[in-house]
């Protein structure tokens, strides 16, 4: 689901606290790869991850040959992106 409005910036943190936290960054790619659609990585995120902060698409397909989009999940503490990172980054 994409919000095609600029609703969505009211409830952006500043960058400044995005810019304290962990970034861990899964391409369209890493997504089909569990077979989960980034929407439902980032409801994964929230039901286990206490320090989930925010998550954010970017459409590269015009400046990649690879990937389409890639999400930005950031956390502040570094236990909730060792457990992400596993779970979504692991090459299952």
């Amino acid at each position: 689901m994409y919000i095609f409005s600029d609703e969505w910036k009211q409830f952006k943190p500043p960058d400044d606290v995005l810019q304290q936290c962990h970034q861990v960054l899964i391409t369209d790619n890493d997504a089909k790869a569990v077979g989960e659609p980034f929407w439902k990585i980032k409801k994964w995120c929230r039901d286990n991850c206490k320090s989930f902060v925010w998550f954010d698409v970017t459409d590269v397909s015009d400046s990649s040959y690879v990937w389409d989009e890639i999400a930005a999940y950031y956390f502040a503490d570094e236990k909730d992106v060792l457990m992400f990172t596993m779970k979504y980054k692991s090459g299952k």
